[in-house]
């Protein structure tokens, strides 16, 4: 008789090894996927992440760094030989180069305020990311907060009011930064245009925010220039469809009462239009994991040009997977789901990548078969 599956115990959860993010080569052929764990006992206990590769065919996963510092968000170069992470390995985090064919981790940057978002162009000569002015300055014994806003604090961060960021930009090689935007509230991400002309980020917490709520802007790298397409609503997921086209996933008219949506808007402006209002759906995943890893955020896999896109759907307490036309009657079909939590890390025309976990295991890196929906475990970290 098969043995069946047990829930989760609190010391199965620290005892366990999670998938909490990935990405795919622009060839398809392997993935770089981030594994987050526990060492050490007692005080010594901590929770760090590391990079890890495997190929898309299966086979022994293979460890690309070490135990440092908590590393996460890779990105592939365009060239597919290297991968770009931000690492806290020098307590402040910085933005990182490693070859996949062997060798240590060389630093791009080295600023003490540290990087926080980033993404690399499509022709891979550039690294957007989001960075302070300057390191903050510790707070003394006799220092008091002025309350001048009404969302004035987030967890983790601090006070809004000393968290102005801006948008720079550098060789991908390395090289002095250069700011692009004025540094104001907080970047949660950054997004290059397929064509590399344009970046679209999320800023949050600006003064003119109220709680959680945040802007979509547009900018040129080269000269500054600077457009706001949505203003004071919460999003997240942002993502290109093409070159003339942003999508993101936000709440209607900012009403966190409804379900979140999905939304189409040109680059150029104009009104941001629902392509799920009519599907019923909770568009996002938002789900509460009671574990020690890191929330994983979810990727948009678009497909067919920018005509389709993948992106989590929440249902109950499924996560599921569903793709989405981005233009024309609104139409979406569902693509992976069960009884699980399916989180989509990336994708591309072929595959989707995702992590998966149930109330008896912790979460591992799946392959999906687009075309066949074939489902391929690319890690057994916890067997």
């Amino acid at each position: 008789m098969a043995t069946r599956s047990r829930p989760l115990h609190q010391d199965d959860i620290y005892r366990a090894k999670y998938v909490v993010g990935g990405v795919l080569s622009p060839d398809g052929s392997t993935a770089v996927y981030v594994l987050s764990e526990t060492l050490g006992s007692g005080d010594d206990e901590r929770q760090f992440s590391s990079l890890w590769q495997v190929s898309v065919r299966g086979g022994r996963p293979r460890r690309l760094t070490g135990e440092a510092g908590d590393d996460s968000n890779p990105r592939f170069a365009a060239d597919g030989r290297s991968v770009l992470f931000l690492s806290s390995r020098s307590e402040v985090q910085q933005l990182y180069r490693i070859r996949l064919d062997g060798g240590e981790a060389e630093p791009l940057t080295d600023l003490p305020q540290g990087v926080m978002a980033f993404d690399v162009s499509p022709d891979g000569r550039t690294v957007a990311f989001s960075a302070l002015a300057a390191a903050p300055k510790p707070s003394g014994p006799n220092d008091h907060v002025r309350i001048t806003r009404s969302w004035f604090r987030f967890d983790g961060l601090g006070y809004l009011q000393d968290l102005g960021q801006a948008v720079h930009v550098m060789p991908s090689r390395g090289g002095k930064p250069r700011a692009i935007t004025g540094f104001d509230g907080v970047i949660t991400d950054i997004a290059w245009s397929p064509d590399g002309t344009r970046l679209a980020y999320h800023l949050t917490g600006a003064p003119e925010h109220d709680f959680m709520g945040g802007s979509l802007r547009v900018v040129d790298p080269g000269s500054g220039r600077e457009e706001t397409l949505v203003d004071g609503r919460m999003m997240q997921s942002l993502f290109w469809c093409d070159p003339g086209r942003l999508g993101f996933v936000g709440y209607p008219n900012g009403d966190m009462s409804r379900q979140p949506q999905l939304f189409v808007i040109g680059a150029e402006g104009k009104r941001a239009r629902s392509r799920s209002a009519g599907l019923g759906l909770a568009v996002g995943g938002l789900f509460q994991i009671n574990s020690p890893a890191a929330r994983v955020a979810s990727r948009a896999g678009v497909g067919g040009g920018g005509a389709t896109a993948c992106l989590p759907v929440s249902v109950g307490g499924e996560g599921r997977i569903y793709r989405f036309a981005l233009a024309g009657k609104e139409h979406c079909e569902a693509m992976a789901g069960g009884e699980r939590i399916v989180t989509l890390l990336d994708g591309n025309d072929r595959y989707l990548l995702f992590a998966v976990q149930t109330p008896s295991a912790a979460p591992e890196l799946i392959l999906f078969d687009i075309d066949t929906g074939a489902e391929r475990a690319l890690t057994s970290h916890n067997r």
